[in-house]
């Protein structure tokens, strides 16, 4: 009677294992289909080749063509919304068509290398009908190097009278630096006419190493306001053979206005405000005002002085029946019988506060 106890325990024992495994495997088997259903629910899914894409070392200031390959792995069409670039330099082209459920396509990226020696990382953000993930990002990792750059990037002029050739100072740096001759280094033959003077100082020595170029530039001949002009010099390397070097500034000329910008705070509706300005030769020479106008209908100028003598001055009117209270900006405009620069401009601004009058 025990052994048939003890051998009726070892069945139940048994057959309580077996329950137990299968329980276990249907458990198993229920999860993992509760898994796929809530990872890969049915419609358009998109899929990356890859998110990440390190391009490496690239020069700086380059442009650089990449390709997303993308796949809709869903089972209905894929549809991309929109893609764009953190930086508002990139431009992409991507598909205006609908995906099918297999299919791939590409996204073109057109990308600009920054004017830097640290890592830049730039991301795309794609935004299309997936079910699962309708945003997602794919980050481009850029190592740029500079072979030769300036610094600053703009050699600025401020303010020039033009009454004598004004010098200014840029230095020299980049990867490429310890492998330029001094000698070699110089403007383009076909420069502009005002770049008068060009020397260059051996300054490799500091850290980080550079050279120092100094320029000269004579404004004589140049119409007052901005200018700009791109000084190419050529540097003797075959792989780098040319520099540009960007120049730009403000020819003011040998006038000075008193003040130099004119500001109408408030007003009254129907009234006239007034505010004076003086113009003056800095170099003493008599002159002779033309012409004098103001680029807006709201404004008006009276010379208050005619004679030849070497400053003039001016009453600026503004008059307007309209409660305005938006900002304006005009400009008055000067022309002299000057035979060397014959032309200010003064701007002018309102900051308009209605006054009603009682």
């Amino acid at each position: 009677m025990f052994g048939d106890f003890r051998v009726n325990k070892v069945c139940l024992t048994l057959l309580l294992l077996a329950v137990s495994v299968i329980a276990i495997s249907g458990c198993g088997n229920r999860s993992e289909d509760s898994i796929e259903d809530a990872t890969f629910p049915a419609g358009p899914r998109l899929l990356l080749e890859t998110h990440h894409f390190n391009l490496g070392t690239i020069p700086a200031g380059s442009t650089v063509n990449e390709t997303i390959s993308i796949r809709n792995i869903g089972d209905t069409e894929l549809i991309i919304d929109s893609v764009y670039g953190i930086n508002p330099d990139t431009s992409v082209t991507f598909p205006e068509y609908p995906i099918l459920p297999g299919e791939t396509s590409e996204i073109l990226v057109s990308l600009n290398v920054p004017h830097q020696t640290e890592t830049d990382e730039q991301h795309i953000v794609i935004l299309s009908n997936d079910v699962s993930a309708s945003r997602q990002i794919a980050v481009f990792e850029i190592n740029p190097v500079v072979y030769l750059g300036t610094n600053p990037g703009r050699v600025w002029f401020s303010s020039i009278t033009g009454l004598e050739p004004v010098r200014q100072s840029f230095e020299i740096y980049g990867a490429r630096i310890h492998d330029l001759n001094l000698d070699e280094i110089r403007p383009n033959a076909n420069q502009s006419e005002h770049v008068t003077g060009f020397t260059i100082q051996d300054t490799r020595d500091m850290l980080p190493p550079v050279l120092t170029a100094h320029i000269e530039l004579d404004p004589t001949g140049m119409e007052t306001g901005r200018f700009g002009i791109t000084l190419t010099l050529l540097t003797g390397l075959t792989e780098h053979p040319e520099l540009s070097v960007f120049m730009a500034g403000t020819l003011v000329g040998p006038y000075q206005a008193d003040p130099n910008r004119i500001y109408f705070s408030q007003y009254v509706p129907g009234q006239t405000v007034s505010q004076s300005v003086t113009v003056t030769r800095i170099d003493g020479r008599p002159f002779r005002v033309l012409e004098n106008t103001i680029d807006q209908p709201d404004f008006s100028v009276t010379h208050i002085r005619s004679e030849i003598q070497d400053q003039q001055s001016f009453l600026i009117h503004f008059h307007s029946d309209d409660p305005l209270t938006a900002r304006q900006r005009a400009l008055l405009t000067i022309v002299t019988d000057a035979e060397d620069y014959n032309r200010v401009e003064i701007p002018i601004f309102t900051f308009l506060k209605v006054e009603r009058p009682e």
